[in-house]
């Protein structure tokens, strides 16, 4: 009797389905992120040239001139995405189109990634391609796209998810030097650090784990010694003083701090916050783990003057939460069905950033019901999916044990 080995042909075809399921995400979200482009450019007015308003100009006297300039801190260091946007611009492309190509390619990356990552934490494929989408309906492709496209937003939402891959899949190497690169996309990628410091389970000496994870501490040291600094005298070396900090939260509350606050969620991930709030009560030890993250991230909300901008960094907390949310609605009709109304309301409340209406009705204006029905609307379909399949509870989320693995599997 002659006993056939199948795991390299079990392996061949494991691997053949992963490069299909990358094909096939990576096809879905080129043409989503088109399409986002294509209505900007139709219905927008002047989309190009209103990625020329704040910080931009500061990043294309970069891009021109990458350490040799006037830029002030914390945007001087800050290099990925002006080295990016400088080499179409050497090559005779202007610097609105080179910021806006290196920002769609930059969200395309962060959108693939996140389906990948959405997969490494047991997410069905199904799911992980459907928070994928979500994600460039929102923080990982309209919005960066939608506002000043000049800004690092999309390379760092790249880098950061390149991190957590890495790391979840135990590659230490690799983890080190994206963490490098997202110490030279934005400062927060000193955020992940804490949260890394007690997830990271590779390398397992602790002093070697410790070396990748000084990675971007040295580099972030390196960036302020070797690059001569710009700022005028008695300046705030974070761009702005406690004063100015002040006048930003008086200008943001002008309608109120309820509608300042309603209006930061909605315009960071919408409705997306609160099924990923019903879904957290069945996933508590997943939001415990990013505990670290999350609780650092009080630090730039009480120094920023881009609140929403802040929020959206919970993105690796909230989209697995999501995606576990409709992997629990019951049949693919019902999660599709789901799925869609979620992705039409968190871009219908991404599209009403310029609306600004004066009139109110006992301290409430349209937008205030707009932005509450759009929030409420995908929330209640997740609860009454979920509650029309009783038994179907997904196993809770979870970090990788670090197999590297990731599902491809049609929940």
């Amino acid at each position: 009797m002659i006993l056939h080995d199948t795991r390299g042909r079990d392996a061949s075809v494991e691997t053949a389905s992963g490069h299909r399921t990358v094909l096939l995400d990576a096809a879905v979200l080129l043409a989503f992120l088109f399409s986002e482009v294509a209505y900007l450019v139709r219905f927008v007015p002047d989309y190009v040239a209103r990625g020329h308003g704040g910080d931009y100009p500061l990043y294309v006297q970069m891009a021109e001139a990458l350490l040799v300039n006037s830029v002030r801190s914390p945007w001087k260091f800050r290099l990925l995405n002006p080295l990016l946007a400088s080499i179409p611009i050497r090559l005779g492309t202007s610097p609105e189109i080179a910021f806006l190509i290196v920002c769609f390619a930059s969200a395309f990356g962060a959108c693939l990634l996140m389906a990948m990552y959405l997969r490494q934490l047991a997410l069905s494929e199904w799911s992980a391609r459907a928070g994928a989408l979500l994600f460039a309906a929102s923080v990982g492709g309209l919005i960066p796209l939608r506002r000043y496209y000049g800004y690092p937003d999309a390379t760092t939402n790249l880098v950061i998810l390149a991190v957590l891959i890495c790391a979840a899949s135990q590659r230490a190497i690799a983890t080190a030097i994206s963490l490098g690169l997202a110490a030279l996309a934005k400062e927060s990628a000193l955020l992940l650090l804490p949260f890394l410091a007690l997830r990271m389970k590779v390398p397992t000496v602790w002093w070697r784990r410790a070396a990748v994870l000084g990675v971007p501490v040295i580099v972030f040291v390196l960036l302020h010694t070797l690059i001569s600094s710009s700022d005028p005298p008695g300046s705030s070396p974070l761009g702005f003083t406690i004063s100015e900090q002040f006048r930003y939260w008086d200008t943001a509350m002008v309608h109120g701090a309820g509608r300042w606050v309603l209006w930061a969620f909605a315009y960071s991930m919408g409705p997306l916050w609160l099924i990923a709030w019903l879904s957290g009560a069945r996933n508590p030890l997943f939001i415990k783990s990013f505990a670290p993250f999350l609780l650092v991230l009080g630090v730039p909300l009480l120094r920023t003057t881009d609140t929403e901008r802040v929020l959206m960094l919970c993105f690796p907390v909230v989209f697995p939460l999501v995606g576990r949310a409709l992997d629990e609605c019951g049949n693919s009709r019902r999660r599709s069905v789901v799925a869609v109304v979620t992705g039409i309301c968190t871009l219908g409340a991404q599209l009403t950033f310029d609306w600004a209406p004066k009139a109110t009705q006992f301290g409430v204006n349209p937008k205030d019901f707009v932005f509450l029905s759009l929030c409420v609307i995908p929330v209640g379909l997740v609860f009454v999916c979920r509650s029309m399949a009783p038994t179907l509870i997904a196993a809770p989320l979870d970090w990788p044990a670090g197999t590297g693995a990731v599902n491809t599997q049609p929940a």
